[in-house]
């Protein structure tokens, strides 16, 4: 619905002020009357505007409620006193709801010409051939012309109404006797400006502009949520007054209205306006639902509705660019939590490249994957290492898992000991280059790494088995091997592996050695056998030790060592030896540490 302005409580620029009433502070003396005479009242204003003009009072037709049906009401303001006056002028300042669906319920302004009761026209007419009807929308001022009306002039205001349909009424907030031009321009805009898309002209509007005695000037008064403003003058194009605005970039709001200026100075000014330029935004975002356990999340989208090309797209992630692309889908990273994710175009305009208005935002559950340093974060050159791998919201499945420290490290073994510990054995070539690796690890379709997180160091520095003391067994002797170690153990209770046929029964770390009782097997092969130390983390080897015959056959072994008495000791040692090779077997179960035993012969 159009708005007609008539002043909106803005002071008469050439006229004088005579007698002003203001009735939020008291009721100024009128008098209700009518069919009722009840109807009008002051006070406290609860129904239609809601409160009075510059307070909580008024006088209005019922103030709790609705106007009354088939009625004709009035309210009589005491007589002006006009004599003496060149131009006197009333202005009115009210507010007014009146059902329009029919033609029965109608207000109007009325004069006594000493013979009965005339209805008066306000300058620029009512909004309807009869009187005021339909909704004000606020309060606004009419004024009325009422020279020549004699002296004292008695107006009053009378709704009628009909049987039909009924509304808020009509009310009175201030009433100003003026002597002069007090009827300032009036504007009532045809065309305004609506959000826009249109970055190479300027926004038009168009408005119908005219004055009892005439139009001084009309101006647009713009400012915008940038910095900017001005002053554009309006043209009289005959059939309205006509401006363009400027144009403005993207995401761009404008703040305007209508001043117009009649030859008396009297201002009319519009109602506050608005409307925004702005590039369109992609519609439709759409991403995974519930909890995502993954570092990145595919999004899609809706290419916006534009008259400017699309060059690219930008993925925010709680206002930051995290991901730019071409098309409509994008991978884009994740964080922990919930956060919220948007997509503005980058488009081509007149103006250059611009960015549009970010989409609808989407919010993702996300548990990403964090992978934590490994244990041990390093390894000599031909080492067998048990790497424990651990993260958050890793999701390891046992065979669904692979991993990778790059060339020169070949993995053996990888046990998945939970959903975010991985054990990973691994043999590092003894020539494999030094320095920090990337740790790499794919699992349920997600892959992570981790620069730097493992470091490869010379061979020649590596933890080893630097003696054996005896380096030579018997077959059928229980004895004691000290093994000496170089580079530390990273165990207390760490395992040995002497070869098949030899038992460790006792294991004891002393320092840089560690002691081993052992038991020879009487069948226990014979020759070279490796050594090698499993402290949980890696596997020690050195040199070896040698399987010898025993020094004499049982027999031989019996005489010499006095008969009977040595013969017995020989038959003790035997049946030690066989019960500890099922326990030595029974202990080791299948393969599972860093070494490769069940391969051995």
């Amino acid at each position: 619905m159009i708005h007609l302005l008539l002043a909106l409580g803005l002071s008469a620029g050439a006229a004088e002020t005579v007698q002003q009433l203001d009735f939020s502070a008291g009721d100024g003396g009128l008098s209700p009357g009518g069919d009722v005479g009840t109807s009008w009242q002051w006070g406290v204003v609860d129904s239609g505007p809601g409160a009075g003009l510059g307070g909580a009072s008024a006088w209005g037709t019922v103030l709790a409620g609705d106007y009354l049906n088939d009625a004709s009401e009035t309210v009589e303001l005491p007589p002006l006193s006009v004599g003496g006056l060149a131009a006197p002028a009333l202005g009115l300042t009210h507010w007014y709801a009146i059902d329009a669906t029919g033609a029965g319920d109608v207000g109007v302004v009325e004069v006594w010409d000493g013979l009965g009761w005339l209805p008066v026209v306000p300058v620029y007419g009512y909004p309807i051939p009869g009187g005021f009807q339909g909704h004000s929308g606020e309060w606004t001022t009419s004024w009325f012309d009422l020279s020549g009306l004699g002296d004292p002039v008695s107006v009053r205001l009378r709704l009628s109404s009909d049987l039909a349909v009924v509304d808020d009424g009509w009310y009175l907030g201030a009433a100003e006797l003026v002597d002069g031009d007090a009827a300032p321009p009036r504007v009532v805009v045809l065309e305004a400006p609506a959000d826009r898309q249109d970055l190479s002209e300027g926004a038009h509007v168009e408005a119908e502009i005219d004055d009892d005695r005439g139009v001084d000037t009309a101006t647009v008064v713009w400012v915008d949520d940038d910095g900017g403003g001005g002053v554009v003058e309006m043209e009289d194009a005959g059939a309205a007054w006509v401006a363009d605005l400027p144009p403005r970039e993207p995401d761009t709001r404008v703040d305007w209205h209508i001043d117009a200026r009649d030859a008396a100075d009297n201002l009319s000014r519009t109602a506050p306006r608005s409307f925004r330029t702005y590039l369109a935004a992609p519609t439709d975002l759409q991403g995974p639902t519930g909890a995502v356990a993954a570092s990145a999340v595919r999004l899609t989208w809706q290419a916006p509705d534009a008259p400017y090309p699309v060059l690219s797209y930008a993925v925010l992630r709680e206002n930051e660019v995290v991901a730019e692309v071409t098309q409509t889908t994008a991978l884009a990273p994740l964080v922990d939590g919930a956060p919220r994710f948007a997509v503005e175009a980058i488009f081509d305009t007149p103006l250059g490249t611009r960015a549009g208005d970010a989409s609808a935002a989407i919010a993702i559950d996300a548990a990403v994957p964090r992978l934590d340093p490994p244990e041990p974060d390093a390894g000599w050159g031909g080492d067998v290492l048990r790497l424990v791998v651990t993260g958050e919201n890793l999701l390891l499945a046992q065979g669904q898992v692979s991993f990778s420290l790059g060339d020169g490290v070949t993995v053996r073994d990888l046990d998945v000991r939970d959903v975010g510990t991985l054990v990973a054995t691994i043999e590092i070539d003894p020539q494999a280059a030094t320095g920090a690796r990337t740790l790499t690890l794919h699992s349920g379709g997600e892959s992570l790494s981790s620069a730097g997180a493992f470091v490869v160091r010379a061979a020649a520095d590596r933890p080893r088995v630097r003696s054996a003391t005896p380096d030579r067994l018997r077959r059928g002797a229980l004895t004691t091997v000290i093994l000496e170690t170089a580079g530390g153990l990273s165990s207390d209770a760490p395992e040995v592996w002497l070869g098949p046929g030899v038992v460790v029964e006792q294991v004891e770390v002393d320092g840089d050695d560690v002691v081993a009782q052992v038991a020879v097997a009487s069948d226990a092969p014979l020759g070279e056998h490796a050594i090698e130390i499993d402290d949980g983390v890696r596997l020690l080897t050195g040199p070896t030790l040698e399987v010898l015959r025993p020094v004499a056959d049982t027999q031989r072994s019996c005489s010499a060592a006095g008969g009977p008495a040595g013969f017995a000791l020989a038959t003790l040692a035997g049946l030690l030896v066989a019960p500890l090779r099922r326990r030595q077997r029974a202990r080791r179960g299948p393969a599972s540490t860093v070494s490769s035993r069940s391969t051995k012969p």
